[in-house]
């Protein structure tokens, strides 16, 4: 009976840490599942449904100085729409972008209202998914385009509006002196070879 016991013992104990090991995968599983089809509760996914591009910018309404340059419906006229949105979570940030192809006179009105109105500009090959840092100032990647999320070297970003969270605090050696590590920003991005226009917008 006594080595029965300390079978039954061990077989028990073995359940039980199995049965915990389950139990810790699935809720590991039920955070990282998204909610919805823009936002997850541990893990934020991106959304790149065209059809939620009213309801996610209404989403960031509370950051009128990062949409104001955002449409507020997608051009008619506009092909190869494309967007991604994902939201800020912890300590990490959130983007909205949009990608539009424009027929050439809504083009040239949709840069004209914004070159010349930046604060730097960068062309697309001097940014990457690896290094989004210009003149000391943090630009964007592009979200909107293909899975390497870099510009192509015929884009211009220009970078129009920025806040750094410490906007005193003197640090990483960037040659603004600004402390980078949180902020907001927003920006047109524009192709003349392909009458593209990117709205972006950031908050890290």
């Amino acid at each position: 009976m006594g080595r029965i016991y300390k079978i039954l013992n061990k077989l028990i104990k073995i359940f039980t840490i199995l049965l915990g090991i389950s139990i810790l995968i699935a809720i590991v599983m039920l955070l990282v599942t998204p909610k919805s089809s823009d936002e997850s509760i541990i893990k934020p996914s991106t959304s790149t449904n065209i059809d939620d591009y009213s309801f996610i910018l209404n989403k960031w309404k509370n950051y009128p100085e990062l949409i104001q340059i955002f449409p507020k419906n997608i051009p008619q006229k506009a092909t190869d729409v494309k967007m991604s949105y994902q939201s800020a979570f912890m300590q990490g940030g959130g983007h909205f972008q949009l990608k539009v192809n424009l027929p050439e006179n809504e083009f040239e009105k949709e840069i004209n209202k914004y070159i010349g109105k930046e604060i730097v500009s960068v062309s697309g090959d001097k940014i990457n998914i690896h290094s989004k840092y210009f003149d000391g100032y943090p630009f964007t990647v592009f979200y909107s385009g293909d899975s390497t999320y870099n510009f192509p070297e015929d884009f211009h970003i220009l970078l129009l509006d920025i806040n750094p969270s410490k906007p005193d605090t003197i640090d990483f050696g960037e040659t603004t002196g600004i402390y980078w590590n949180h902020g907001e920003s927003c920006g047109f991005a524009f192709s003349m070879k392909s009458n593209t226009v990117v709205y972006w917008a950031e908050s890290w």
